[in-house]
């Protein structure tokens, strides 16, 4: 169970709830000063949206450490999948669970959100999987785009696409 834990870094899951609260607490307070009236946070929503995030995260962990088990186990890092606690095709089938978790989730609870987390998936699936190449050209950026995405998909839960597109001040914030 322990190695589960690990692979999937169930320990960072609170900065991608923290991103989910944070946009969704942003947008909040930019709609308020924008209209003047209280903006309202379903937590159904909330919680839909922070599940979705984090199977999306967690896939991407998996997934991570089945591409990189060759350079943990020479570095000694001691990650499940690198020194054998956890067979190598758990990362690859783990990641996939996951993801389809997350896709099948925003289909079901917020459709209108699918597109949005497809695109985070694909993000996170072309840092992950893309190669060593990627990574070192398009590396940064695409870490970046994930957690903007993860923000914004915080912010959608209080404003629609257009609103937060809209709103002065939340389209700096992205």
């Amino acid at each position: 169970m322990l190695a589960w834990l690990q692979l999937l870094r169930v320990a960072l899951a609170p900065s991608i709830l923290w991103d989910c609260i944070a946009g969704s607490l942003l947008a909040s307070a930019a709609f308020t000063a924008a209209s003047g009236q209280a903006a309202s946070i379903d937590p159904g929503t909330l919680l839909a949206t922070a599940g979705i995030l984090l199977c999306v995260f967690h896939a991407g962990m998996a997934w991570n450490d089945w591409t990189d088990r060759a350079i943990d186990r020479a570095a000694g890092r001691g990650r499940p999948l690198a020194d054998g606690r956890l067979p190598a095709a758990a990362g690859l089938g783990a990641g996939f669970v996951l993801f389809g978790a997350a896709i099948g989730l925003a289909a079901w609870l917020l459709p209108d959100r699918l597109q949005v987390v497809a695109i985070l998936c694909g993000l996170v699936a072309a840092y992950d999987l893309g190669g060593k190449a990627l990574r070192a050209i398009a590396g940064p950026v695409l870490l970046a785009l994930c957690r903007i995405l993860s923000l914004y998909l915080g912010m959608l839960v209080v404003l629609e696409p257009a609103d937060v597109i809209g709103q002065s001040g939340t389209w700096p914030l992205l």
